[in-house]
């Protein structure tokens, strides 16, 4: 099952990333985060989106960090209403090689849902571990608990999860939008 979401993910994110590859400054610690640079001159120009995922428990407790050039983030291109970060990098062997976020209902996701899935892997992108939490209402089983929020300016967005897996592993996860996909 696992094998099937990965390659439905995976041509999904190729399709999304309209070929531009990810930057790799994926990077692993036990620390406590950094805050995760704005649209600053911290992150180069070309820039479209910077991650950082805070992992509490499980295999993998850590930080880490990646961006992507491509851009990742997008509200009602694919689905009308849905907002969605999907970040891939199949190249990396450990840190953050998968990120994926949707959340339905915009006008909730700018409130703060209960609605959401989020989707991470750890290490190399076919054979990581993977934490997630599933709260949509039309997917079941759910798994896990949590709110996800978006702060949407009109041009850039910030997407914030926050919650815990099935099996007790926290996740924070934070989603700079530097530049968005706008649909219907």
């Amino acid at each position: 099952m696992k094998s099937l979401y990965l390659i439905v993910l995976c041509a999904a994110l190729t399709a999304c990333s309209g070929g531009e590859p990810a930057v790799s400054d994926t990077a692993a610690s036990d620390t406590v985060a950094a805050p995760v640079p704005a649209a600053s001159a911290d992150v180069p120009a070309n820039t479209a989106t910077v991650m950082q995922v805070v992992l509490t428990g499980g295999k993998d407790p850590g930080t880490y960090n990646a961006s992507s050039m491509g851009r990742t983030c997008s509200v009602g291109t694919n689905e009308i209403d849905v907002w969605a970060s999907q970040f891939t990098d199949d190249t990396a062997s450990k840190g953050l090689s998968t990120l994926q976020v949707t959340i339905p209902g915009a006008a909730k996701a700018k409130a703060g849902a209960s609605e959401f899935n989020v989707g991470i892997v750890i290490g190399n992108f076919m054979q990581g571990n993977d934490y997630s939490i599933e709260t949509r209402s039309t997917v079941k089983p759910s798994r896990g608990t949590g709110t996800a929020k978006v702060d949407d300016d009109g041009t850039t967005a910030t997407i914030t999860v926050k919650g815990t897996t099935a099996t007790g592993v926290g996740i924070d996860a934070t989603v700079k939008c530097i530049k968005v996909s706008r649909g219907r």
